[in-house]
């Protein structure tokens, strides 16, 4: 029999690493999984107390469905008496292993004070990790974050995730209003922005003309308002030539020929 070379050798052993490796690493045994069946199945028919105590044994092996199954137990009082903490206990639990509804569910305890003490902060991380995930209803309460602290480009791209669901009716409608809204406001202050310009141009052109007026005026000059409204270089040197020439021709030198040279002083 034919001994394997050692490159055959590391060919194997990288083999049964990768084997290993690519494995999904499960957080819960087939107790667990077990477990959770047979709880889910006494649930739907009804035997609560059972169905809780199977899920409590998949619960603690590391189950994240059977911990929000749990926790929703304890919400609402089903085969167990009703605890609003416990139920929040359990809710973590699973939000920590990335479970999408237990994250949900912590944000609105957090955002209503449900058995803990009200925090926007807390609620808003945890809405974030669940609109993440693809809840349309957290997409919502994101954007609607973002519309408050007025970050309109943050709130339209959680809106138009929102609006983008199909199975959430009222999240996808919502959402499409509030874009809609969006759009609205960012015209009326465009638009407001344009308004505000050619007032600002229009004060500044009435400040430049009263003030060339009042120097004008100041030399015996007649004013000369389209010299300002005008505008541009030519009118400029226009208005400045005919200010140097009304100089020079009310000066005591003006018709002598002299020009004010020294000569004729």
């Amino acid at each position: 029999m034919t001994r394997p070379t050692p490159m055959q050798k590391l060919f194997a052993l990288l083999f049964v690493l990768f084997t290993v490796l690519a494995r999904p690493v499960l957080a819960y045994t087939q107790v667990g999984y077990d477990a959770y069946n047979k709880g889910v199945l006494a649930y739907n028919q009804a035997d609560y107390p059972s169905a809780f105590n199977y899920m409590r044994i998949a619960a603690e092996d590391g189950v994240a469905q059977a911990q929000y199954n749990m926790a929703a137990m304890y919400d609402n009082g089903e085969g167990v008496a009703q605890s609003k903490s416990s139920a929040l206990y359990w809710y973590r639990k699973a939000a920590d292993q990335g479970h999408r509804d237990s994250q949900l569910a912590l944000a609105k305890a957090y955002e209503n004070g449900e058995g803990v003490t009200r925090d926007a902060t807390a609620a808003l991380q945890w809405y974030r990790k669940a609109a993440e995930q693809g809840d349309a209803d957290a997409q919502v309460k994101v954007g609607n974050s973002y519309t408050e602290s007025m970050n309109y480009v943050e709130a339209r791209r959680w809106y138009q995730l929102a609006a983008s669901q199909q199975e959430n009716e009222y999240a996808r409608n919502y959402a499409r209003n509030q874009i809609t809204q969006i759009d609205r406001y960012e015209r009326d202050r465009a638009d407001d922005y344009d308004k505000r310009v050619v007032e600002a141009r229009k004060r500044t052109q009435e400040a430049g003309r009263a003030a060339t007026e009042a120097y004008l005026a100041r030399h015996n000059q007649p004013p000369s308002p389209s010299a300002w409204e005008q505008s541009n270089e030519a009118a400029r040197k226009k208005l400045k030539g005919m200010m140097d020439d009304h100089t020079y021709k009310t000066s005591p030198y003006y018709g002598t020929g002299c020009n004010g040279s020294a000569s004729c002083r």
